[in-house]
């Protein structure tokens, strides 16, 4: 698979771009763990997949504002053996090198977000950047509760959190480590996900992380992944999040969804509709 061509989008005095770090198909019911069999193929079928599997793209957000660069998520980099790491190459078609990220802020520690961070040499994988993670993530991959919940997604998060936690600054919800970029609770898919508003010149862009992880949670809101630790949590941090974007008219930003991943959520008459910015 080619670097899919990136679109930058201007957010007041953000430069906003999807970036790339490689695609691979995921069982459907990763998805739609809780969704019944018979509404769910229904519902895939309306979106043209009837196979066991979805393309599952992997794409941090990258913003811009002069010397400023904040790179959000970091993919899977070294740290599974997928046909990933592919988001250097993918920064490097738009002009961005790793020593030039300012600012890597990690929505939570699974490793198809957090694993790009390092290299698989155990090294900063952008040595020139503050790192932020919250430190109650960390702490919680460390702790056997973690194994007993997360089972073999534990272990690959634990090496990310403990290769981090020496070199990362905290971030809790309500913070705003960069002017502009602000913090936002999002728990549930983990005990302390978090998702990320990005404001300027009185426009707003929502990250979503993986509280949105495909387009027919707009539709479902109620249908959680498999990988969700609190689904009742999960459920909950999706519909305020989708609340927030269509009562603020914001821009969703969906780290698995096709690049560009970004779009407006609108009212359908059964849940959300999605719009394409492009």
């Amino acid at each position: 698979m080619s670097v899919c061509e990136p679109t930058t989008y201007r957010l007041g005095e953000w430069d906003c771009t999807g970036v790339t770090d490689g695609e691979m198909p995921l069982p459907v019911r990763n998805f739609y763990h809780n969704a019944d069999e018979a509404e769910l193929r229904a519902a895939l079928a309306i979106q043209g997949i009837a196979g066991e599997s979805v393309p599952t793209p992997f794409n941090p957000l990258l913003l811009r504002r002069g010397d400023e660069v904040v790179l959000i998520d970091a993919g899977f980099g070294a740290w599974a053996s997928t046909p990933t790491g592919r988001l250097a190459e993918s920064l490097a078609a738009v002009g961005v090198a790793p020593d030039d990220v300012t600012v890597l802020l990690l929505t939570h520690g699974h490793a198809d977000h957090a694993g790009g961070a390092v290299t698989e040499s155990g090294a900063l994988a952008f040595p020139n950047a503050r790192v932020l993670l919250s430190r109650a993530e960390v702490e919680f991959w460390k702790s056997a509760e973690a194994e007993a919940l997360a089972g073999r997604r534990a272990g690959p998060a634990r090496r990310v959190a403990a290769a981090l936690e020496d070199v990362s600054e905290d971030i809790r919800p309500g913070d705003e480590p960069v002017p502009g970029v602000q913090i936002l609770a999002a728990p549930g898919h983990t005990p302390h996900s978090t998702a990320v508003r990005i404001v300027s010149e009185g426009l707003s862009l929502i990250y979503v992380a993986d509280a949105v992880a495909q387009p027919l949670h707009l539709v479902r809101p109620d249908w959680n992944l498999e990988p969700d630790l609190n689904p009742e949590d999960a459920a909950h941090t999706r519909q305020m999040l989708i609340d927030a974007a269509v009562r603020d008219g914001s821009l969703m930003y969906c780290y698995h969804f096709a690049l560009p991943g970004l779009g407006w959520v609108d009212r359908a008459e059964t849940g959300y509709r999605w719009r394409p910015a492009c």
